[in-house]
């Protein structure tokens, strides 16, 4: 224990860096991230070898549906809970989760219109899915507020338990209802029925843990401003698969997917370090916060980019093993877009510092500009180059964002 903490010492002076608390937050974080991802992984290759191309894409599709719908449950309120947990306003859970659960009505009611209109085509399959998922959808996306509460409170472990709950076993589910039944809608209302339970339990957990009463006056009025500010970035998180199954169809969007997840891994390293950042940036005045984060950013491009070159080394032999080679197309797609996303992850975590900061405007010039770059992007490329203008249009918007971000932080 001694070594350890001369150890720790040393690397603070070298570094300028609190070692120790993020070795405390960000061990149980980034082990917890590690997990979900061999499972996410895990799921993509049961459903590559089990599902035929098409269920698997029209899998996917359903989630980037109510993805882009969850724009419409505030998500913004989930930063802004973060830092009033941070601040001490333990209040904020129960009034954040309050205020998500009046707006989920109208997604509700967009997953009703998407059910309906698949019905009206004749599909199936994703309008039962569609309309599955949007009798979970008040429960996901108003108590998953619950994991920034967590967050804001440094709570690590209480963040990554209740993760493990409500994202881990939900995948489970899905792979055992896949065996067992290979319907959409059935593999779909138990994996949002396991997410619904793990935040509840979750949110019920924290009320009962963290009593504090005092309330942020302007907490919906910032979770507004964030989620408005986010519009673009919430819709484009999941734009591209809905234009790869328009224009391309089902099949090619399991292709497109599996080759898109590894990037995503890379993307949900970022917010977990983000998230370890944001109580530290919060905490100090706006000069000093953002210094330290300029000072430091050579750490995040060395710790990203050493990740972005293992996956690319290893993309042309984990994807035709264990997804076989009808998805070798994933190849190229999965190792242009992870070396991409080097600086999307940089452009998170400087975004984040300035959520912590509040810094509203500059947050919408960089939202809207990265965000705008990439759709209008897919949607011009898209029909002329197919897959390639989508991951060229996504690869020309990170680098914009990332610039963007650095620029917001420095002046």
């Amino acid at each position: 224990m001694r070594v350890a903490g001369r150890v720790s010492e040393g690397l603070e002076r070298l570094l300028g860096l609190d070692v120790r608390y993020y070795v405390r937050g960000g061990a149980v974080l980034f082990a917890t991230q590690a997990f979900l991802i061999v499972l996410s992984f895990v799921l993509s290759v049961v459903f590559a070898r089990v599902a035929t191309k098409e269920l698997f894409g029209q899998f996917q599709f359903v989630l980037a549906v109510v993805g882009t719908v969850s724009i419409l449950a505030l998500p913004g309120l989930n930063a802004a809970v973060q830092l009033g947990a941070a601040r001490g306003q333990d209040g904020v859970l129960a009034q954040g989760a309050r205020y998500k659960r009046w707006f989920s009505v109208l997604g509700v009611a967009a997953l009703g219109v998407a059910a309906g209109y698949f019905y009206g085509i004749g599909n199936d399959a994703v309008w039962k899915a569609c309309a599955v998922s949007l009798f979970a959808f008040p429960l996901v996306y108003s108590f998953d507020v619950v994991h920034a509460f967590f967050a804001g409170k440094r709570r690590f472990d209480l963040t990554c338990a209740f993760q493990l709950v409500s994202e881990g076993l939900s995948s489970v589910v899905a792979m055992v209802l896949l065996f067992v039944t290979g319907e959409l809608w059935l593999i779909l209302l138990g994996y949002w029925a396991l997410k619904a339970v793990g935040v509840t339990l979750g949110y019920v957990f924290a009320r009962a843990r963290f009593r504090g009463v005092e309330t942020d006056t302007d907490l919906l009025q910032y979770g507004a401003h964030l989620t408005v500010m986010n519009v673009f970035p919430y819709v484009k998180a999941f734009f591209d698969k809905l234009v790869v199954a328009y224009f391309l169809g089902f099949a090619a969007t399991a292709v497109y997917g599996i080759g898109q997840a590894v990037s995503e891994q890379l993307y949900a390293v970022s917010k977990n370090v983000a998230n370890v950042v944001f109580p530290k940036v919060a905490e100090r005045e706006r000069d000093l916060a953002f210094g330290v984060v300029r000072k430091k950013l050579w750490l995040l491009v060395l710790f990203f980019s050493v990740i972005a070159a293992v996956a690319v080394l290893l993309a042309p032999l984990v994807i035709p093993f264990f997804f076989s080679e009808q998805y070798a197309g994933a190849v190229w797609i999965a190792q242009v877009l992870v070396v991409a996303s080097v600086p999307r992850a940089i452009g998170t975590v400087l975004s984040r510092a300035q959520e912590a900061q509040k810094e509203k405007g500059r947050l919408y010039r960089i939202n809207i500009v990265y965000s705008l770059i990439e759709i209008v992007g897919l949607l011009v490329l898209a029909p002329l180059y197919g897959l390639a203008g989508i991951v060229a249009a996504k690869a020309v918007a990170n680098v914009v964002y990332a610039g963007v971000a650095f620029w917001a932080v420095s002046v």
